[in-house]
């Protein structure tokens, strides 16, 4: 069956966002590539589309606050709940308590509705679902959560629905900007655009979206990036190949990496390609970009993109970085970029599942990520740059593995290290450290 095929049955953008939360439950998936892939399925208007995505991302994200929420109100325990009335319920307690623009009548009446229409026993779960709506509505105004001073670790992971083992991380290693990290987790960040200047400019791509009634910013910092509240739908169809999506963060760590004309590349955890992108743009379309990646898959999706752009010096390969290739190993680069698979816990965000992954499964990343510096080290020629990026927020994958690094390879000295911070930076949480070969 084509995934993109539409289907027939008209649905409203909370029923698609019930049936999304559903299969998300079933398959361990991703809201994020949920949202993308089904919207398009279910055939949704622009205005409903927008809902939809809000409704899957937001009560994906909040999942730990609002089971504590319909504890509160129900007389059944969430953990006690059909799979598809707790969904229903989340969806309801989400618009009452985590959007403003929804009308609390709406948010009951369209939420009882919904459980008569999705739930496998409708009718009668719906009269149940109806006095748990009312009694939140009724009792939210004075409703208390959890208090931190008598447990700060678990009254912030109610309050910002981060699981403890997090709440603790960030705690004991951001201490000052912590709390701020968490407000962060729970956020819209702005789709942001990395202008092709192959075709245009940040300036005219800015004013175009202006001129389509959209905000739409530049920043010093970043000067080729374009934050905006349009959607990408819309811009994708309006200015095709004059942009791809990448976080300010990843602009800015892109930039730091400095690709010049006419220079050898090596991108070695390249997809989706973003910064192959960037090195090639900043290169001026001058020069060779090798973009790896150890997904048969992804190759193709980069050389896509970078036909799409015009870009005509990247050349994507398959190859698993943590080890010895010997087609690389054959030709030295002027820079190698080490934009290595980690926790993502800086692009929660725009990721919200993130925040549910195993933790010991994350405590094993620092191996994978040195194993993949490590290798890769030996692709720089004397005098080159070797670069090493995460997308998280976690000391152990960063400055651990940055540290590591330098305390065992003399040959190459760390010349810049940086962290960036959502409430300082205004971007994704990134790490980036940058060294310079002199053997």
């Amino acid at each position: 069956m084509d995934k993109n095929k539409k289907i027939k049955k008209e649905y409203t953008a909370r029923e698609a966002a019930f049936r999304s939360l559903m299969r998300l439950l079933r398959t361990d998936g991703y809201a994020n590539i949920e949202t993308e892939t089904s919207a398009a399925k279910y055939d949704l208007k622009e205005d409903d589309r927008a809902l939809y995505t809000a409704l899957v991302m937001g009560v994906t994200g909040r999942a730990i606050s609002l089971d504590w929420l319909v504890g509160q109100f129900s007389s059944r325990k969430p953990e006690k709940l059909d799979r598809d009335v707790l969904t229903v319920l989340r969806l309801g307690f989400y618009q009452l308590f985590f959007m403003d623009r929804i009308p609390d009548h709406a948010a009951v009446n369209e939420t009882v509705e919904l459980a008569k229409n999705c739930c496998a026993r409708g009718a009668a779960v719906s009269g149940f679902v109806n006095a748990v709506m009312r009694s939140a509505l009724r009792g939210r105004d004075k409703l208390k959560w959890p208090d931190p001073a008598l447990d700060r670790v678990s009254a912030l992971s109610v309050r910002h629905s981060l699981p403890e083992w997090l709440v603790r991380l960030w705690l004991e290693s951001y201490p000052d900007n912590a709390e701020a990290l968490m407000e962060y987790a729970n956020s819209t960040p702005p789709l942001t655009l990395r202008a092709n200047t192959l075709r245009t400019t940040a300036e005219s791509l800015r004013d175009r979206i202006e001129a389509d009634g959209f905000k739409a910013e530049i920043h010093s910092d970043t000067p080729y990036a374009v934050t905006t509240d349009a959607s990408y739908n819309l811009l994708s169809e309006k200015y095709p190949g004059e942009f791809f999506v990448q976080d300010r963060a990843s602009q800015t760590a892109s930039e730091a990496f400095g690709a010049e004309a006419g220079e050898s590349i090596l991108d070695a955890c390249a997809a989706p390609g973003g910064k192959s992108f960037y090195s090639a743009l900043r290169m001026n379309n001058d020069g060779k970009v090798i973009s790896c990646d150890i997904h048969k898959n992804k190759p193709a999706l980069i050389q896509e993109g970078a036909e799409a752009l015009g870009i005509t010096i990247i050349k994507p390969i398959i190859s698993d970085s943590s080890k010895s290739d010997e087609r690389l190993k054959k030709q030295l680069f002027d820079r190698v970029l080490c934009d290595v698979p980690c926790s993502g816990l800086g692009v929660i965000a725009k990721k919200p599942d993130i925040r549910y992954k195993d933790k010991k499964q994350i405590d094993k990343l620092p191996e994978k990520q040195y194993a993949i510096l490590e290798n890769c080290s030996n692709y720089v020629r004397p005098g080159g740059i070797l670069m090493y990026s995460t997308c998280t927020l976690v000391s152990d994958e960063n400055e651990g593995v940055a540290e590591k690094f330098t305390e065992k390879h003399p040959e190459f000295i760390n010349i810049s290290s940086r962290t960036l911070f959502p409430d300082t930076d205004g971007c994704d949480g990134f790490y980036f450290s940058i060294w310079k070969r002199n053997l």
